[in-house]
């Protein structure tokens, strides 16, 4: 299912929506992790294919040209005077948190009294990153790491990252300026298998 489609790229271009289910490229299925992995080929071709899927309970065609095209792990669009939508894309790289506090200044700088966090297609990512983007919102829950020979908390206070109750001091550990949303927030989000990694 196609959850957002970036202004002037091909798929806008081509006419498809969020919401879109797409069903085939050519005669390929693109069902499964196989299905995937021939999307994103076709994307790095710059070939032009067609892409089937449906809209409503309705078959449409569209014939698109692959392209690769970086997106932002967050971007910020306002859905009216006082509504923020702050799109989140991955946890899986540095700087990801320190992007959600400053997205969120911003926003109550233009205005924003209460927020949607879009949360569809983030596949997870790094401990570090989620923690202190969580800590942007609320007050994150403490993790509790279990293995075989150890136990480790992990945690958030005032925009660092703790590890059983002390604060690192390595790259992506903290964020500066932390900000705190205080208006109230809604979170879309579509059930996927989230992953999320150890820094």
């Amino acid at each position: 299912m196609i959850t957002e489609v970036l202004p002037g790229t091909p798929a806008d271009l081509a006419g498809l929506r969020p919401g879109d289910l797409m069903t085939h490229l050519g005669q390929l299925p693109l069902d499964g992790e196989w299905g995937m992995a021939k999307l994103f080929a076709a994307a790095r071709s710059a070939r032009t294919a067609e892409l089937t899927f449906e809209r409503h309970g309705r078959v449409r065609t569209a014939s698109l040209a692959g392209t690769l095209v970086e997106t932002p792990p967050v971007s910020l669009d306002m859905l009216d005077d006082r509504t923020a939508l702050i799109r989140l894309r991955t946890f899986d790289s540095i700087g990801v948190a320190q992007d959600v506090h400053n997205t969120l200044r911003r926003a109550e700088l233009l205005g924003a009294t209460r927020a949607v966090l879009d949360l569809r297609g983030n596949p997870g990512g790094l401990v570090t990153e989620t923690m202190l983007a969580t800590g942007a919102l609320t007050q994150p829950a403490p993790l509790r790491e279990v293995t075989r020979i150890s136990t480790e908390l992990y945690s958030y206070d005032r925009g660092r990252y703790l590890t059983g109750g002390q604060a690192e001091t390595g790259t992506g550990t903290r964020v500066f300026k932390p900000q705190r949303f205080t208006g109230p927030w809604r979170c879309w989000l579509i059930p996927t298998r989230p992953v999320v990694r150890s820094s």
